[in-house]
């Protein structure tokens, strides 16, 4: 009962904020349904008139189910928030008794027989079970008085009255243990009894009820009410002392015929208009054009009232006249360069001279190499003749490109032996002993008779100072095992005792230098109007020399790089205007222009104002053979020429090369040899030198030729040296 008790004010306090909604004011109808836990509290050990030998039958539960109908009449005129509840229900009172009897055979020994010894009494700890199944159905009558402490909860008083419909019960007696031991009438059962209605049952029932509930809405009429209800029995079930008590727990379905009732609609409209404002350069007076219109609803209710407000938004669009302005700046590198200078120096190269005329697979005239050729050839079937034809050749006229050297490797041999007279070659030609070429000696003879045909006929050279041998692969091959190894032995070799014959190329020249060499100019060009489409140019101009005229289709997002020393450079010492000029389609105008001066350093002007010049001299020594890093006796002729350039107060550079044959990690190697070689041989203090490995990260000549191959497999010197 304390529990309930505390339980009903836990859940009061919950709901302590409930809602009047005003249907108090309403009698509510419904039905309800539950179930029922029973408690019989008794005090007899027979039924009467039912023979019976359990001591006692003191107390029993059971379960059963409640179902009924319900009226709640308001009683707010005697206090507020109270009714009366009347509700007529049909009530199942079932339950069990089951006492056990431990020490049954002290009382009943002589009516107990041991099955297994018939002629000795039977002991005393037999266990008997007394069983009394009792079903109890009533029909009653619940009136109460509801109080409602808070708007939901209802709380409950008042009584049951009804009158039992169905009644019966089931009784026996059971030997619990030992399992030897019998009833003399025989089994285990004795004094087994039912009947179809409890004996002298009493034929009006009544209790006191006490019961609490809470009501949540389905909707707006229809309310469930979670419930419990204790009942206190007032008289006995039967003649004897025996109550059934009970508790319901279940719920309740409440019906309020709540009248409708129509409440008084507000009416509002509000109209908002948002105008956007657009500005046109096209236009010249404002226009405004209607764009759009929405219409939405809004709905508040009260307990009083409706309120609906129709909100209408208005969407205009104005366009006003557009004052544009555009903006153009010059952005990038040339911010930072207040000045050019630019600088002459004396630069002389010496290109190394491969001996080796390279022939396609299977073919030995001259027509199927890369040799520039004097005049018109005479072959078995036609006439061919050289697009790059020489008539005069001048070895110091000479393009400063190591590939276009070889190209005239047999021009430059032939005027040598000219000048040289009592000199003398040998020219062996080779194959690449694979294929069509294998072992065709023939072949390696037609190369060498190809060369040395030439030599007599376009530069006059005496037949008897040239010979000429033949051989399958070259003494020093490549690699026979690759299609560029095989490439290279494709060829005719020239060899002599003379130096002067088959020395590097020597060519001078003044070259000039930049400082910056590129000057990065990014024009910024704007406007307030997102629409405008500007059109720009830059223009670079030295007094009246333009020298770069350039639009913005040729300026890419990066600016434009300005290359100072491409064609029409700077030629003096005035400055520099960088001019943009920006136009859209309005015919706004912007411009910014940019100034920078120029120094020109011409070795005249250094020599003459006794400034400090440099010399550079850049050689490149006679090709290494294949895979190899041994200076020969003509590497080390160039480096004794190369060694009588250097003065005290020259730095060396010596950088070390290879082709692509091979792993990178292998041809580092290589080169850092080569170079190492040099550098012994050359002998110049440590101070001085700077080695450099390169091997096939950079790759000086195009590898897809057998001379580029052969060029790249060098080491390059490079000496700077100081001028007074």
């Amino acid at each position: 009962m304390k529990k309930i008790i505390f339980l009903v004010l836990i859940f009061s306090s919950l709901f302590a904020f409930s809602k009047d909604d005003g249907r108090r004011v309403y009698n509510s109808y419904g039905f309800f349904t539950g179930l029922n836990y029973n408690m019989y509290s008794s005090d007899f050990s027979t039924l009467p008139g039912v023979p019976c030998c359990s001591p006692l039958f003191d107390n029993a539960t059971g379960v059963g189910l409640s179902i009924g109908l319900l009226a709640d009449f308001q009683t707010n005129n005697i206090i507020e928030y109270s009714g009366f509840d009347f509700r007529l229900s049909f009530d199942m009172l079932d339950a069990e008794y089951n006492i056990l009897e431990p020490k049954a055979g002290n009382v009943i020994k002589q009516e107990l027989i041991d099955i297994n010894n018939p002629s000795q009494t039977p002991v005393d700890d037999v266990a008997i079970n007394h069983n009394l199944l009792i079903s109890l159905s009533i029909i009653s009558l619940e009136p109460t008085f509801r109080y409602s402490p808070i708007y939901d909860l209802n709380l409950h008083v008042g009584f049951k009255f009804g009158i039992p419909v169905a009644s019966s019960y089931n009784q026996s007696s059971t030997i619990q243990s030992p399992d030897y031991i019998r009833f003399k009438e025989g089994g285990f059962k004795r004094n087994v009894a039912n009947g179809p209605e409890i004996p002298e049952i009493n034929g009006f029932q009544s209790s006191l009820v006490l019961g609490a509930g809470y009501e949540f809405p389905l909707s707006k009429k229809l309310y469930i009410v979670p419930e419990v209800r204790y009942f206190l029995a007032l008289n006995n079930v039967n003649i004897d002392t025996w109550k059934a008590n009970h508790v319901r727990v279940g719920v309740a379905f409440k019906y309020y015929p709540i009248k409708v009732v129509e409440k008084p609609i507000i009416m509002d409209t509000i109209i908002t208009r948002d105008t956007t404002i657009v500005y046109d350069a096209e236009i010249d007076n404002p226009i405004t054009n209607f764009v759009d219109m929405t219409v939405k609803e809004t709905r508040d209710e009260t307990d009083e009232r409706i309120f609906i407000t129709k909100n209408i938004n208005e969407k205009y669009e104005t366009f006003l006249p557009e004052k544009i302005t555009i903006a153009a700046e010059i952005k990038g590198q040339i911010e930072e360069v207040e000045q050019i200078v630019i600088e002459e120096f004396e630069m002389e190269e010496g290109f190394p001279l491969l001996p080796y005329v390279f022939f396609q697979e299977g073919k030995g005239q001259l027509i199927d190499t890369r040799q520039k050729l004097r005049s018109a050839i005479q072959t078995d079937d036609k006439v061919w003749q050289n697009d790059d034809m020489i008539s005069n050749f001048n070895e110091d006229s000479l393009a400063w490109n190591t590939l276009g050297i070889h190209s005239n490797l047999l021009n430059i041999i032939g005027s040598r032996m000219v000048n040289n007279p009592n000199t003398q070659i040998t020219i062996t030609g080779t194959n690449n002993n694979s294929g069509v070429e294998q072992n065709n000696i023939t072949l390696s003879e037609e190369r060498s008779s190809s060369v040395k045909n030439y030599l007599i006929n376009e530069w006059v050279i005496a037949p008897d100072r040239i010979s000429t041998k033949s051989r399958n692969l070259p003494s020093v091959p490549g690699n026979p095992e690759t299609k560029d190894g095989s490439e290279e032995n494709q060829r005719a070799e020239i060899t002599s005792d003379s130096y002067e014959l088959l020395k590097p190329v020597f060519l001078k020249d003044i070259v000039k230098v930049s400082n910056p060499p590129t000057i990065n100019i990014k024009p910024e060009v704007s406007s307030t109007n997102k629409r405008s489409e500007i059109n720009y140019d830059l223009e670079i101009k030295q007094g009246i020399n333009i020298l770069r005229n350039v639009s913005n289709q040729q300026i890419g997002n990066d600016g434009y790089t300005w290359n100072i020393l491409e064609e029409p450079q700077p030629l003096f010492e005035e400055p520099i205007e960088i001019t943009l000029n920006a136009k859209d389609q309005y015919g706004n105008n912007a411009t910014d222009m940019k100034t920078t001066q120029v120094q020109q350093l011409t070795i005249k002007k250094k020599r003459y104002e006794l400034k400090d010049d440099n010399r550079i001299e850049k050689f490149a020594l006679i090709v290494f053979d294949f895979d190899k890093a041994t200076l020969s006796d003509r590497h080390k002729k160039v480096l004794d020429d190369i060694k009588t350039r250097i003065d005290e107060n020259s730095q060396i550079t010596i950088e070390g090369y290879t082709d692509r044959i091979g792993s990178a990690d292998y041809n580092k190697q290589l080169a850092q040899k080569r170079a190492e070689e040099v550098k012994k041989y050359i002998n110049a203090a440590e101070s001085k030198v700077t080695l450099k490995a390169i091997g096939q990260d950079e790759l000086l000549y195009d590898n897809d030729l057998p001379q580029g191959r052969n060029y790249s497999r060098t080491v390059l010197v490079k000496i700077i040296t100081p001028i007074k």
